[in-house]
């Protein structure tokens, strides 16, 4: 009998293989996994599994991996999630536990999870682009044309997105806002 278990840990940017002792506990598992990656602020975040009746949960730190009703899979598969979100996004301080929070609520808005107005996705396309080209010359069309040609480019994305779950599957934010199908069309029209 085999006295180690293969783990695979999903984050929102990497896949991290182990092979853990049976005796290792989700706390020291996700311990390594924080170290592996280099993520301080662990308070934060969790890691998910899917248990043997398809519901999504969180490894408790005390048990053993290997006593969770995890679903059998070789390897054992969890994902790194968000699983406490601050009272103000400046108290995040780590440069990784910035961009794991921006790919989870990304993630969390076109997995149709949450709902979000097109006015606040362009904001937010708007942040992720200012964060990503921040140091590049203001000066520099090249660079101020890069910058706009991607914010034009997700929204666009984000526009199609809408349009094709109006037709396929608006019943979340026709639900999430209280109208009918109708008033949501002639909002993302007139947005």
């Amino acid at each position: 009998m085999p006295k180690t278990v293969n783990v695979r840990v999903t984050s929102m940017d990497s896949e991290l293989d182990f092979s853990i002792p049976k005796s290792t506990t989700g706390g020291q598992l996700y311990e390594q996994v924080a170290r592996t990656i280099g993520l301080q602020e662990t308070w934060y975040f969790g890691l998910q599994f899917v248990d043997n009746e398809g519901f999504l949960k969180w490894i408790k730190d005390r048990k053993r991996v290997t006593d969770h009703k995890v679903k059998k899979e070789v390897p054992l598969q969890f994902k790194l999630r968000v699983k406490f979100y601050p009272e103000n996004a400046e108290e995040l301080i780590q440069d990784l536990t910035r961009k794991l929070f921006f790919l989870h609520v990304k993630d969390l808005i076109l997995s149709d999870h949450n709902c979000c107005p097109p006015d606040t996705a362009a904001l937010l396309a708007s942040y992720a682009d200012q964060d990503k080209f921040r140091h590049y010359d203001r000066d520099s069309f090249i660079h101020l044309f890069h910058f706009y040609f991607i914010l034009f480019r997700f929204i666009l994305f984000y526009f199609i997105y809408l349009f094709f779950n109006l037709f396929y599957s608006p019943n979340k934010c026709i639900k999430h806002h209280q109208t009918t199908p109708d008033v949501w069309f002639f909002f993302l029209m007139s947005s």
